[in-house]
């Protein structure tokens, strides 16, 4: 009989073969893996916090903390390192950038944001099979164009606002190892208003779809 156009006569012949194939399955399974190096995921962003604070200027501008968790499920031995953070936030057709500037610890005591710690935002390493989570600061990207255009602060985000009815959060990264990762998700008009009504500042849980407003208010007032 023949075998992908190879004559095989005798017994001995076939298992030769058979252990022929395996081992060009295995270099073709490896060949693949190899290709393939890291395989980042981003689950996430988890948690949305906005807030503000002042800039060189006395405004005080609207900043974002993420946090979110980088999976590397790569073949044992391609590990690859996080390069950078951004946020795009796109609300009533307007999009700001954020880049990442800190990598921080926040919690809330009372009714105020508090830091527990706050360091430069630096590259980390994500080991095949491991993972990372952080927690990263970001604040308004200065374009050449105009320095000031993802400078955003309280007033005008309430007029961004009142001509939409969420909030699009698109947290882009780039690695060293060439991968380009984003995750998008919403955060609801009502639940940013009540946050800054309420303490000034908003953490929200970002949606991976758009916010149901109606549930929202009946959580809000327990109906």
């Amino acid at each position: 009989m023949k075998i992908i156009g190879i004559e095989i006569e005798r017994k001995t012949d076939i298992l030769a073969m058979a252990a022929f194939l395996i081992s060009l399955g295995s270099l073709i399974g490896q060949a693949v893996l190899l290709l393939r190096g890291p395989v980042i995921v981003l689950d996430g962003p988890r948690q949305i916090i906005l807030y503000f604070e002042s800039g060189l200027s006395s405004r005080n501008f609207m900043n974002v903390i993420s946090t979110q968790i980088y999976v590397n499920n790569g073949s044992p031995g391609f590990d690859d390192i996080l390069k950078s953070e951004s946020i795009l936030l796109t609300i009533a057709g307007r999009t700001i950038q954020l880049e990442s500037l800190e990598s921080v610890d926040s919690t809330r005591k009372g009714i105020d944001l508090v830091f527990r710690s706050r360091q430069a935002w630096k590259p980390a390493k994500i080991r095949a099979g491991d993972f990372i989570s952080n927690e990263t600061l970001y604040v308004p990207y200065p374009s050449l164009k105009d320095p000031d255009e993802n400078a955003i602060d309280r007033s005008d985000l309430e007029k961004l606002m009142a001509g939409s009815s969420d909030l699009k959060v698109e947290l882009v990264a780039k690695t060293y190892g060439g991968k380009n990762i984003s995750s998008t998700c919403f955060l609801g008009v009502e639940e940013v208003e009540f946050g800054l009504s309420e303490k000034g500042w908003a953490s929200l849980v970002c949606n991976k779809k758009n916010v149901n407003h109606l549930d929202f208010f009946l959580r809000l007032f327990g109906s």
